[in-house]
């Protein structure tokens, strides 16, 4: 990956979600825990333990999904060994001389 892994920044609204998502849903069970006596039914547990962690890594991998794709980050580089690639470099560069 090399230098572009610092061109690319990971997708900040779904970071910043899931860092938001993740404090809620402590927050909330917090809540729940303490205004329940500490006894939580447990579905609503069940709700909170569960959804507040899988929203969070679906986010997380919003976020960071164009790390996966490096391979579309590259430009064209002049040294590739496709035949087609070379060809069309010097046509374009025999079109712009004359």
């Amino acid at each position: 990956m090399g230098s572009y892994m610092y061109r690319q920044r990971p997708n900040l609204v779904a970071l910043g979600g899931a860092l938001i998502v993740f404090i809620s849903g402590i927050l909330v069970y917090c809540m729940q825990l303490q205004n329940s006596g500490g006894h939580l039914d447990q579905r609503v547990r069940l709700m909170i333990l569960l959804g507040t962690p899988l929203l969070t890594v679906v986010l997380l991998l919003i976020a960071f999904a164009r790390y996966r794709f490096t391979h579309l980050w590259r430009k064209k580089h002049k040294g590739r060994h496709d035949k087609s690639l070379r060809k069309h470099d010097r046509h374009s560069r025999h079109s712009r001389r004359h």
